[in-house]
């Protein structure tokens, strides 16, 4: 019995060696092949980035152009809505009250009355 593990061991580690190898190597086909679709999607969405920046600055353009004046008074003009500028009495200005700096007031807890009756008035 002994004589025949000897003729058939070194040709068992001799497929078993070349099974390995030939796993490795459908392996690194493999991976070579998954490198070229990933890098195929890669170039693709690059694309598909570059095409939507691009169109996104075009629709930029024309969304800044129709908000210029002169193009929404025409679109006024053009639907009838009967929109006019408002007269020069019927702009209400609002005038922003300032904070004293912290070094400048002793106590600001409570509102000055002074403030209150100019803004009631």
């Amino acid at each position: 019995m002994q004589p025949l593990v000897i003729r058939f061991g070194p040709a068992l580690k001799v497929c078993l060696v070349c099974l390995f190898i030939a796993g490795m190597a459908i392996g690194y086909v493999g991976q070579k092949n998954q490198l070229q679709v990933l890098g195929g999607q890669f170039r693709d969405l690059e694309n598909r980035l570059s095409k939507l920046r691009r169109d996104n600055l075009t629709r930029a353009r024309i969304l800044d152009s129709l908000q210029t004046p002169s193009e929404l008074e025409t679109r006024i003009k053009q639907m009838n809505f009967g929109l006019v500028a408002p007269q020069p009495e019927q702009i209400v200005r609002l005038v922003e009250l300032t904070r004293p700096m912290p070094g400048d007031a002793t106590n600001h807890l409570y509102a000055d009355r002074t403030l209150l009756t100019r803004a009631r008035d």
